[in-house]
């Protein structure tokens, strides 16, 4: 699973793909805001973009991902092939 914190980043504004054993994290941040009073106006605009590639320990089953996006918490279930999986062994401790 990986989780991402992104604040003030907006569901439509990312772009999450995976290629091999890569997970690559795309957005933008926009934020616009006006004041209008009496004797003053003031605008102010902020952009930024941001990408991010994390290397993954295997290669997940693409039609098996699911991310979920709520809050500014992205959250991506990434589950192991079953081949992964089965391979397991527990070891036990002992003489």
């Amino acid at each position: 699973m990986v989780t991402a914190e992104l604040p003030g980043v907006e569901e439509k504004d990312l772009d999450i793909s995976i290629a091999e054993r890569y997970l690559t994290i795309k957005g933008e941040k926009k934020h616009e805001s006006k004041t209008k009073e009496k004797d003053y106006h003031v605008s102010e605009r902020s952009y930024g973009s941001f990408r991010r590639t994390l290397p993954l320990p295997y290669a997940p089953a693409a039609d098996k991902i699911k991310a979920d996006f709520d809050k500014g918490i992205l959250t991506i279930n990434l589950p192991k092939p079953p081949e992964l999986a089965k391979a397991e062994t527990k070891i036990k401790i002992g003489k």
